[in-house]
């Protein structure tokens, strides 16, 4: 018993887009390998632009299992929605809106037949029918405009068997006061089986950054990423001084460096210790840094020590053989003690929410939801790329908003 993959075979009840590379649109878009403006279907933009909507029919299922969700794929150029049919009524997904001429995977669940509200059957699933609805989109200019066409190159379904984990989204915090707050979260897709029990995980800044040899400069700039304010470390062939971070207690520590953008291949290796039992211990060595991460040089790199309280971390960093320094344009520790959750039953589009308490003064916290059925933890994880965007402080008048998240 497995997951089945389900693929256009012939046209189904509608035929109204365009198509490009084949002669017929469900042979546009019944690729293996998506290959984008080679053979697709599209709409094309204009002032006076229309959605229109194909249709087609899948491949006969093998009928083997009980099934928990329906998954459609679709590979969508500029914006357009998946639908589904079952029965006489077509069912469409939320709008999917990647840009003028940007291709983008969108998917969408069903976890019960929406015409009937319960568990699908492999009867329906081989009367199913799918597709993709599109409109192109224009873009005005002085003197004129450009028509953008809305396109699919791709789609099929997967009728799964096999529940996987939840994926959860996080929402603001609200409730804020100076020692609580509540988080919100929601189930976005169950995964197949409704939760058991949600959570969040909470993240913090460490409290203060020492610098027993003084080998780094700028280090008020290490608790957060500040939109490269350059700080240097001479590390010449092999590796340099200590920078030093002293936390709250914690049994997680979590951590990205981000390298200088002129000169990639600066350094490639990077160091790290944690403090506890009255001593450092070893936590990582990382030498596989190369030129294909211009930005991130290190990146979830953590220690779940539940025996342990460690309040320090420490890092330090070598130059690529030739060069006589490196230079990282910010470096975040995030340490964590804190993690909520409750039994609570959710099922797909559900929110829920959780007060955490004990919270320190005028902090600035991370959360990230997290859900839970029999295949295990599934959670919200959303990595920064530039700057860091603050989810929870604990001044109530500062409010909290969706930003990056660690967890």
């Amino acid at each position: 018993m497995a997951d089945q993959t389900l693929r256009p075979s012939s046209a189904g009840d509608e035929t109204n887009l365009t198509p490009v590379g084949a002669t017929y649109n469900w042979d546009c878009v019944d690729d293996l390998t998506p290959d984008d403006d080679t053979t697709r279907v599209y709409e094309n933009g204009g002032m006076s632009a229309t959605w229109k909507r194909d249709l087609y029919n899948l491949q006969n299922s093998a009928a083997d299992g009980t099934i928990v969700r329906v998954e459609v794929h679709a590979r969508i150029k500029n914006q357009g929605y998946i639908v589904l049919k079952t029965g006489s009524t077509v069912y469409e997904s939320d709008l999917f809106s990647y840009g003028a001429d940007i291709w983008g995977n969108a998917v969408w669940h069903w976890n019960k037949n929406p015409e009937t509200g319960l568990a699908w059957t492999w009867t329906q699933i081989d009367s199913l029918q799918v597709g993709v609805k599109l409109c192109g989109t224009y873009s005005s200019q002085k003197g004129g405009g450009i028509a953008h066409e809305s396109a699919c190159t791709q789609i099929y379904i997967i009728a799964a068997t096999v529940v996987v984990v939840p994926t959860p989204t996080t929402q603001s915090a609200d409730q804020i006061q100076a020692t609580q707050a509540r988080l919100n979260g929601t189930i976005k897709w169950t995964g197949g089986e409704n939760t058991d029990k949600v959570g969040f995980k909470v993240w913090r800044y460490p409290t203060s950054v020492n610098d027993p040899d003084s080998g780094w400069s700028n280090e008020e700039h290490l608790l957060s990423y500040q939109n490269y304010n350059v700080f240097s470390n001479t590390a010449g062939p092999d590796y340099g001084t200590w920078l030093e971070i002293s936390l709250d207690k914690a049994r997680k520590i979590k951590g990205l460096a981000y390298r200088h953008g002129q000169y990639p291949e600066e350094f490639d290796k990077i160091y790290v210790e944690f403090y506890y039992n009255d001593q450092w211990n070893f936590a990582f060595e990382d030498t596989g840094l190369t030129a294909s991460l211009p930005a991130t040089a290190w990146e979830d790199k953590h220690t779940d020590l539940p025996e342990h309280t460690i309040t320090k971390a420490r890092i330090k960093i070598a130059a690529i053989t030739g060069f006589n320094f490196g230079t990282i344009i910010g470096f975040v520790f995030f340490c964590s003690d804190d993690q909520i959750e409750s039994n609570t039953v959710c099922g797909q589009g559900n929110t829920f929410n959780l007060t955490l308490t004990d919270l320190l003064l005028s902090k600035d916290y991370f959360f990230a939801a997290r859900g839970h059925n029999s295949a295990g933890w599934g959670e919200d994880e959303i990595y920064p790329t530039s700057t860091l965007g603050v989810l929870l402080t604990t001044a109530a008048a500062k409010g909290a908003s969706y930003g990056y998240i660690f967890g």
